[in-house]
């Protein structure tokens, strides 16, 4: 069993994966947000019924997205946070 690194590391190491992990995300989410504002200001004659600014799904999309993205991202993340660099080098 690998030896665990004192926590401050783990925390800075689980931190600096996620916060790149997430970047990502994060920079889709905003360009897909902005390119749906636009399609549905192009295609709002086309919408029959529907409100092409929901703000329902302007928000809950994003929040879903986000959450399955901070989840793919924390387990690996969290794993490697958990052993030790030099173990982990002498693997390779």
């Amino acid at each position: 069993m690998p030896k665990v690194l004192p926590s401050i590391r783990n925390a800075e190491l689980l931190r600096l994966l996620l916060l790149d992990g997430m970047r990502p995300a994060v920079i889709g989410l905003a360009f897909g947000l902005a390119g749906g504002v636009a399609a549905a200001r192009l295609l709002n004659a086309m919408l029959f019924g529907v409100k092409p600014m929901d703000i329902t799904v302007l928000v809950a999309v994003p929040l879903v997205v986000l959450g399955v993205a901070a989840l793919a991202c924390l387990l690996p993340a969290w794993r490697a946070s958990m052993l030790d660099p030099i173990h982990a080098l002498r693997l390779e």
